[in-house]
């Protein structure tokens, strides 16, 4: 299981999914929905990857 918290301070926001990539797919709804983003761009997408853990 892969394991990501939210960045933005005071968010707490965690997701847990099974890959990489499922994890980056709702973080994109997440950033949308909650931290208005319309997408995220590369560079935040690398920094979200450098934050997934194995839980």
């Amino acid at each position: 299981m892969k394991h990501f918290e939210c960045m933005v301070p005071d968010c707490g926001w965690t997701v847990e999914s099974e890959t990489e990539e499922q994890i980056l797919e709702i973080v994109g709804e997440h950033a949308r929905d909650v931290h208005g983003m319309p997408e995220v761009p590369p560079e935040i997408k690398e920094k979200v990857r450098s934050r997934i853990v194995d839980h």
